[in-house]
């Protein structure tokens, strides 16, 4: 369920109150969030 997965980064970018990413090497979970739903809208 791709709508679960955007859920699921927005949920961790509230946990880390936009600061740095996860881990440097990966994008910040609010982009990640933004990401997967732009393609879900996008029909990709």
């Amino acid at each position: 369920n791709r709508q679960a997965l955007v859920t699921a980064f927005q949920k961790l970018a509230k946990l880390d109150g936009g600061q740095s990413s996860m881990l440097s090497s990966h994008p910040g979970s609010a982009a990640r969030a933004q990401h997967i739903q732009d393609r879900i809208a996008s029909g990709k």
